[in-house]
């Protein structure tokens, strides 16, 4: 099976600094060279998929989802831009802007005119990487990732629950050995069951989650709104 392109040192999150600790994104940017195009070109020709690192891929989520000036809504326009390391490296080549209704605006360099041929590659690489990220955008689900972590929690809650009533039952399994059977029976049924609790409201859990990082309680500070992406990737669940 082939693997992902992995192109993570070619994208730059383009941001204005507000503030010491607030900046906007205001776009996407692409740095290629003649390495990279091809490997892009590859990768488009065999129908191999782009593998976006999970920080990169929340701030681009951030940016692809959040109008900062709006209050945290629908993002309104997206920018990619990309720059090529052989015509103009100090000027963008390309830039597209999407449009929340659909329309798209197009803006090529001048200088990428006098070769024809690179100007197809490069095209044909910056809208193929747009592509890609817009697919990748998408928060996905893993279930056998959400299992694993959920069966810690439950260990976690359950080992809690059994300590604390133990504390306050001490005296009675001082008196009798065979009392310390229970907690050990209790503690697996009690995983088990608080396990099972979180599997099915699995869904609930999720949108909830999702919906106070990107527009509620989370989302108060970019710094904090960035971490909570990154913990709900690192547990599955985006």
């Amino acid at each position: 099976m082939t693997k992902p392109l992995l192109l993570d040192s070619c994208f730059e999150i383009i941001e204005d600094k507000i503030d010491p600790k607030t900046s906007i994104i205001q776009g996407i940017s692409f740095h290629l060279n003649q390495k990279t195009l091809i490997q892009i070109l590859t990768a488009k020709q065999q129908n191999i998929s782009l593998k976006i690192s999970a920080s990169i891929l929340n701030q681009i989520r951030y940016y692809c989802l959040i109008d900062q000036d709006q209050l945290f809504n629908l993002q309104s326009n997206l920018n990619f831009i990309t720059y090529f390391d052989s015509i103009n490296n100090q000027k963008p080549l390309l830039k597209t802007t999407l449009g929340l209704e659909g329309n798209i605006v197009n803006q090529i360099c001048d200088r990428c005119l006098e070769n024809g041929d690179l100007l197809l590659n490069i095209t044909l690489a910056h809208y193929w990487l747009i592509e890609q990220i817009l697919k990748e955008i998408k928060f996905q689900f893993k279930p056998a990732k959400v299992k694993k972590w959920f069966n810690i929690i439950a260990w976690i809650i359950a080992v809690i629950i059994v300590i604390i009533s133990v504390i306050f039952n001490l005296p009675h399994f001082q008196n009798n050995v065979l009392l310390w059977i229970a907690p050990i029976v209790v503690c697996f049924l009690l995983q088990w069951g608080i396990q099972k609790i979180l599997w099915l409201n699995i869904h609930l859990i999720r949108r909830w989650l999702l919906k106070q990082t990107l527009y509620g309680l989370f989302s108060r500070q970019q710094k904090q709104q960035n971490q909570t992406l990154n913990i709900l990737s690192d547990l599955g669940l985006s």
